[in-house]
């Protein structure tokens, strides 16, 4: 693939988050070094808005038109290559919509890239990335894609490379809880409280997302006023590695803490993200909750004491987290997508 410009088809939400933006934002800031020029396609104003606040071009999609205004787009930047990052869960009406618009791409000869989940990891596009743990064990039918699956394949932001080693303390004193970009099911509340009940001596800190509806009132309606509120930080590994331990949800966010060798407590989102998380759990990645919509507060202050009390075992995620995702995702991807093809 020679092209020196591309198109980056994303998206973000209130309930979606901003895994996908986020994601992509790394891939364009990576290929900017390589001398490859990203412009971004988004459908909402305010996801546009953080895209150009990290000093990168980006349209918003007519929702009437999109292909055409797609193609439109594309021959102002002199681009056919695509990449696409979306929760087509969200963004299309179903899974074979989103096939179909993707197959319609393919049909007007563009060269398609997309992220995908296990679920969509059949779509037709031209190269077809599935870069999370267990990915590999995916069967598809589709043969006529390049396949790229497994977590070392995951995008890492820079910030996240090369830094201290995480130090595992026998005694915590900081807790972290993040959640992503959103937080649809404040879960940041249930964290709260869950910390609040064990008596632990612990400063918390709460990092609230660019599309989270949570606010101050909430948060300190269910704290005892030793609590740290932090908005939409630009240091975010610096906040991880200087807690003891962190709290999220089932997004991307676990694969960076990982990453640093966080350990870390995940409350799932969802049926399907309880079956991933289940699988980090046995993998010793991380300490799996359970699911929000059944997870009691007293099951989650059980979980944060345990874990609190249990060095060896914070050590053991640490060590595990740090083996999961080694930073080449995005030397991998590079070499195999932009310079073989």
């Amino acid at each position: 693939m020679k092209s020196k410009n591309i198109l980056i088809r994303t998206d973000g939400s209130n309930t979606s988050g901003l895994g996908h933006v986020s994601r992509c934002l790394t891939l364009a800031n990576y290929l900017k070094e390589k001398g490859i020029t990203s412009t971004f396609i988004t459908s909402k104003q305010e996801v546009c808005n953080i895209i150009t606040g990290n000093n990168f071009n980006c349209i918003v999609l007519d929702k009437n038109n999109k292909i055409s205004h797609l193609k439109e787009i594309s021959l102002s930047v002199n681009s056919n290559t695509i990449v696409v990052d979306t929760d087509y869960k969200r963004v299309f009406p179903s899974r074979e919509s989103y096939f179909k618009y993707i197959k319609d791409l393919r049909s007007e000869k563009y060269f398609i890239i997309s992220f995908e989940d296990a679920i969509s990891a059949d779509v037709s596009s031209n190269v077809v990335v599935v870069p999370y743990l267990g990915a590999n064990k995916i069967n598809v039918i589709n043969t006529g894609s390049k396949h790229f699956f497994g977590e070392k394949y995951f995008l890492l932001r820079s910030e996240f490379l090369y830094t201290a080693n995480f130090n595992v303390r026998r005694k915590i004193k900081k807790i972290l809880i993040t959640m992503g970009g959103s937080d649809p099911e404040k879960i940041t509340l249930k964290a709260i409280k869950s910390i609040c009940d064990t008596n632990l001596k612990v400063k918390i800190t709460v990092l609230i997302g660019s599309f989270s509806k949570i606010t101050r009132r909430d948060i300190f309606a269910m704290s005892n006023g030793n609590i740290n509120i932090l908005h939409n930080t630009n240091s975010i590994s610096k906040l991880m590695l200087d807690c003891d331990i962190a709290i999220t949800n089932s997004g991307l966010t676990k694969y960076e803490l990982s990453a640093l060798g966080v350990p870390y407590i995940v409350i799932s989102d969802n049926n399907y993200q309880e079956n991933i998380m289940s699988y980090f759990a046995r993998k010793c990645i991380c300490v799996h909750a359970g699911m929000v919509s059944s997870l009691t507060a007293y099951k989650l202050s059980k979980e944060i004491i345990e874990l609190s009390i249990n060095h060896a075992k914070r050590v053991r995620l640490s060590t595990n987290g740090r083996r999961l995702i080694d930073g080449h995702g995005a030397d991998r991807l590079y070499s195999q997508i932009f310079v073989n093809n």
